[in-house]
């Protein structure tokens, strides 16, 4: 990675749609080099891929919670990977601390929140969690600019 590359990552982050020859011209290289230096980049595995921002709310899931689930460490795995095909369920983390999963849902109001958590609850393998209803998003994975390496 140099700062042609960082450049090129911080101009596909803001605008993954923009034309071959405009990033060539904003990174000041040829056209034969934004394409081979973006190909690398995604061979690497850097660019994972493309993708769009969401609005949420003009598709009526105006809920955003965040829900920290303790679930004994042998079943962690399993249990995530039986949530994460649920359609509410947004993004999985195993992680460390008295939650060890942290799942974000969308719902169209508290009542599907409520229901949904109520379904989970009863799963037997969750010994506890905690709700964090999202007041506002000041930064996201697909919103925030690329920082840099």
């Amino acid at each position: 990675m140099n700062t042609k590359d960082d450049k090129i990552l911080r101009i596909l982050k803001d605008n993954s749609r923009i034309p071959a020859k405009k990033l060539s011209e904003e990174v000041d290289v040829s056209l034969p080099t934004i394409y081979s230096r973006v190909k690398k980049l995604e061979d690497k595995g850097v660019i994972k891929n493309y993708t769009i921002g969401i609005n949420y709310e003009k598709i009526g899931k105006k809920i955003c919670a965040l829900l920290g689930l303790n679930v004994p460490t042998v079943k962690v795995q399993n249990f995530a990977k039986e949530l994460i095909n649920r359609n509410e369920v947004h993004e999985a983390y195993i992680t460390n601390g008295p939650s060890n999963v942290m799942i974000k849902v969308r719902m169209k109001d508290l009542d599907e929140l409520k229901g949904f958590i109520d379904e989970i609850s009863h799963i037997e393998d969750i010994n506890g969690y905690q709700i964090f209803i999202v007041m506002d998003n000041l930064l996201d994975e697909v919103t925030s600019p690329f920082k840099g390496v």
